[in-house]
């Protein structure tokens, strides 16, 4: 797959000029592995196996987040049979065909929508993020915060109550 898409990279580059690919990426969504592949062959910053290896990187990561959140959604419908009864009962009137679901028809899915945003939230898959304060900064009128860096914990902030 690699040595098929490094062809396909070259054989665009002969036909485009530079303004003509600066203008095709602000129009089309650009692609991770085309991205890296950019990179190794322009500034020789990625060699065969370190694309290879952030590859699977990206790939396993969406993979196993995905099952999480699935596994996490059916374990809290599970636990509230009544949430779980108007999740089908939504699907059953809003999908019109079981083994063919339009996409159309998702976006009119929006009780399962809110239960799956729900779950995320008290499950996040990402946890935490790594924040660097570029000055120091007021947490509220009697603390001034003078690190340059914090941690916030996306579970702490989304399942306690406000703290005043």
């Amino acid at each position: 797959i690699l040595q098929n898409k490094k062809k396909e990279y070259q054989l665009t580059q002969k036909q485009h000029t530079r303004e003509e690919d600066e203008e095709i990426s602000f129009k089309s969504p650009q692609l991770y592995i085309d991205q890296l592949l950019k990179l190794s062959m322009e500034g020789n910053l990625f060699n065969d196996e370190d694309v290879k290896n952030e590859s699977n990187t990206i790939i396993s990561t969406g993979f196993e987040s995905t099952a999480l959140i699935t596994s996490y959604c059916v374990l809290m419908m599970a636990m509230h049979p009544e949430i779980q009864e108007k999740v089908f009962e939504e699907i059953r009137a809003v999908v019109t065909d079981p083994t063919n679901v339009k996409y159309e028809e998702l976006g009119d899915l929006k009780y399962t929508e809110r239960v799956i945003k729900e779950t995320m939230r008290l499950f996040p898959t990402v946890p935490a993020i790594a924040r660097v304060a570029s000055a120091p900064f007021q947490l509220n009128l009697n603390h001034r915060v003078d690190i340059t860096f914090k941690l916030n914990n996306k579970h702490m902030v989304s399942v306690l109550p406000r703290i005043n």
